[in-house]
């Protein structure tokens, strides 16, 4: 839940006018100043600048080490999530180095640019984005088992996540190089948070009532959510959003890509309606969200050989709604 919750503050500041979303990236990260990027000819200095909204709509052509691609082959030899000891503007730092995959706004490429948002938040905020999580988000809805560190105590009720390298369970302290939930300090923008179903039911809710022009306490106005939901992505997209190649169910999804959220797309293989929106963590902790059906649903599912249930609930809540 760590994306469209970072997500949801970088619009907050865009309403409050600290942020934009046409700023390069350099006003507030001068590490990103003169990327290079792949070309068929090899690294050179990309000719567009890195932009606020690149990052996110993951067109920032950052990758991820898990892509299968230059530019994340040399994130993980950069140790890029690797070591949660380093700060999130040093890991920031680190990102900065690699060469990007294509010159920005080029295509939609899942990334790390969740994770460089997180530092470009916590730039313009001045302080850390685990603090900033709780002020803006996880505070006011009251979600009090929410946080990058829930501390030792939760280590046994941390579910064992499904699909290790033989396919088996990882215990908390086996995934805990990438996701500690005893490191205080520790905040990423793209993952490690910790949750509860009831506490991101109370972020899926909050959302849901935002969309409907409702919400109490409100994260964002209904116009500035219909904007980020909507698909920002389709020049870019041509096939939706696709799980890489070494997925359990590869293939087209059949979303687009919003401000930090999946949309839902006409024609695509799941059940859904086009106004609904959410997004699936690495592990399945997966929402969806739909105003015109006053619907959203949620699955923890701790599941890295995904997709798998959530894919079914999402045909099931559908089947089940009467007019």
């Amino acid at each position: 839940m760590a994306k469209p919750i970072v997500s949801v503050i970088a619009l907050q500041l865009v309403e409050e006018g600290r942020l934009q979303l046409f700023h390069p990236v350099t006003r507030y990260l001068p590490a990103f100043e003169a990327p290079l990027a792949f070309t068929q000819t090899g690294p050179r200095r990309a000719g567009r600048r890195m932009l606020v909204y690149h990052l996110m709509t993951h067109t920032a052509e950052l990758s991820y080490g898990f892509m299968g691609d230059a530019t994340g082959a040399m994130m993980n030899a950069a140790r890029v999530h690797a070591d949660a000891s380093v700060t999130l503007g040093e890991e920031a730092k680190r990102i900065a180095r690699i060469p990007l995959q294509f010159e920005p706004g080029s295509r939609f490429l899942y990334s790390v640019a969740t994770d460089v948002l997180g530092a470009l938040i916590e730039e313009v905020e001045g302080a850390p984005l685990g603090e900033i999580v709780a002020k803006r988000v996880t505070g006011p809805l009251g979600m009090n088992e929410t946080s990058f560190c829930p501390g030792a105590a939760a280590e046994g009720r941390v579910a064992p996540l499904v699909g290790g390298v033989d396919g088996g369970l990882l215990s908390s302290k086996e995934f805990a190089t990438t996701y500690p939930h005893d490191m205080p300090g520790f905040a990423r923008g793209g993952h490690g948070l910790f949750s509860t179903l009831e506490d991101s039911a109370r972020f899926a809710g909050a959302l849901l009532l935002d969309a409907r022009g409702g919400g109490a306490p409100r994260l964002l106005s209904q116009a500035t959510l219909a904007h980020a939901t909507r698909n920002h992505c389709a020049g870019v997209m041509p096939i939706g959003i696709e799980l890489p190649p070494n997925s359990v169910n590869s293939g087209p999804w059949g979303q687009g890509f919003g401000l930090g959220f999946a949309v839902s797309q006409p024609g695509g293989p799941l059940v859904s309606r086009p106004e609904a929106f959410g997004w699936s963590g690495a592990a399945e902790t997966w929402f969806t969200v739909d105003p015109a059906s006053d619907l959203f649903v949620v699955l923890m599912a701790q599941n890295f050989n995904w997709p798998g249930a959530s894919f079914d609930l999402q045909n099931m809540a559908y089947a089940a709604l009467t007019e």
